[in-house]
């Protein structure tokens, strides 16, 4: 049976990290192509892949498919941290977490080989809380630290007011790892590395699939026959309908600040975390501007048109208030990306039928996982080792999620009570 994706990806022109540059990175698909791999989605992990892939069978024509221009979806919002060291998820033990850990790594490792790095700061970052809440939760991430021997440093109050400006977080930890970045800068950069042997098509959304191999690709203004075919579009992904992908599409929302003259905090860039999941994050850009990031609100169709973000402004201004209450300056920017994500914080990774691969699912930590995801599975694909397999296996497959109906009215009822027992976090 054909695969017509339901809905199609949009986007709004909220976000500050848009456009990028005047650089175009490919053309829309028109006419009848013909390739040896499509990898839907050209984000982080599709990106990845497609390198990859050119690498390890250079002889194949690759092409990578966007609905959007590279950079406008979900991998251009985020609010820019590229995480090793996550969350700790206690149902995945400490083997689990571990295995997170050293594929976060691989992705960094991925980004860097293809020249990322130059625009990306590692700067490491904060995981705090405020009260009993956040505490603890940060009090089960560093047992998970210390269970999988991962360094950093304990940091006082009066540490992290001097690093960042505010006295509002009573205890923290900083973690050496991770990088902050611009992420539509970062993941056109990916893009731009390509090698010729792939051809990126952006503003071409795939209205029909027709399964084979070889499969068929139906764009508005034109196709492409491909003998094998990857989708990697996350949050998205169950558009397309294939069985086992549970991942379930939430908005986040982050605003930001006019640039600031006199910017707190004796660090140029700083990043912090709340280790309760539904607190604020926080950053100091390398413009000296201030990233709120919190909020949730699950939209079956993950459309950014449809969402008042009102509500969402004055929430972001709280926060900010709430820890520079004398910072005089405006949130010029407000704005909402799509994550993808499960219950279990499994993955959805492998194959779905004959020459047909699927990735998503990567709950919040896309950049770093997202790039390792993409680089292993195409090793997967032409029967290549990458050394990880030990890694993919302790991760699970993503747990069973309600029909979609039950989803319409469980996950707004669960995501809006833990946003408000995050209290003092957010």
């Amino acid at each position: 049976m054909p695969i017509e994706p339901r809905p199609l990806p949009d986007w709004d022109e909220r976000c500050p990290w848009w456009p990028v540059d005047d650089h175009a990175i490919g053309s829309s698909i028109e006419g009848d192509q013909s390739v040896d791999c499509t990898i839907v989605g050209g984000g982080y992990t599709g990106l990845a892949c497609a390198r990859r892939l050119a690498a390890l069978r250079p002889q194949w024509r690759i092409a990578v498919v966007e609905a959007l221009e590279i950079g406008q979806g979900s991998a251009g919002r985020n609010s820019g941290f590229v995480v090793d060291v996550g969350h700790w998820l206690p149902a995945l033990g400490t083997d689990g977490n571990a295995a997170l850990v050293r594929l976060a790594r691989h992705g960094m490792d991925a980004l860097r080989e293809a020249g990322c790095d130059r625009v990306w700061s590692e700067a490491g970052r904060f995981h705090v809380a405020v009260g009993a809440a956040g505490s603890r939760e940060l009090a089960k991430f560093r047992a998970g630290l210390d269970a999988m021997e991962e360094s950093y440093e304990v940091c006082a109050p009066e540490a992290i007011a001097e690093a960042i400006g505010t006295d509002y977080y009573r205890e923290g930890l900083r973690l050496p790892g991770g990088a902050l970045v611009q992420p539509a800068r970062l993941v056109r950069a990916l893009a731009g590395e390509l090698p010729p042997s792939v051809s990126v098509f952006e503003r071409s959304p795939v209205q029909r699939i027709e399964s084979g191999p070889p499969h068929r690709l139906v764009c508005a203004h034109g196709t492409i026959a491909s003998q094998r075919i990857v989708v990697a579009t996350n949050g998205f992904c169950r558009a397309f309908g294939i069985e086992g992908v549970r991942v379930a599409p939430l908005l986040t929302f982050a605003s930001l600040t006019a640039p600031l003259a006199e910017p707190p905090g004796a660090l140029a860039q700083w990043g912090v975390v709340p280790e309760h999941r539904f607190g604020s994050t926080m950053r100091l850009t390398d413009d000296a501007r201030i990233l709120v990031r919190n909020g949730v609100r699950y939209h079956p169709e993950g459309r950014l048109r449809d969402v008042s973000h009102d509500a969402v402004r004055q929430m972001h201004r709280a926060s900010l208030d709430s820890r520079y209450p004398n910072l005089d300056t405006e949130l010029t920017h407000t704005w909402c990306g799509v994550l993808g994500v499960t219950l279990n914080g499994g993955t959805a990774y492998g194959s779905f039928g004959d020459d047909a691969w699927v990735c998503a699912g990567h709950n919040g930590v896309g950049i770093a996982l997202g790039a390792a995801l993409g680089d292993t599975l195409a090793h997967d694909i032409v029967g290549a080792d990458h050394g990880l397999a030990s890694e993919l296996s302790r991760l699970p497959r993503p747990a069973w999620l309600p029909p979609r109906a039950l989803q319409a009215i469980g996950l707004p009822l669960y995501t809006g009570l833990l946003q408000r027992l995050a209290g003092a976090e957010r």
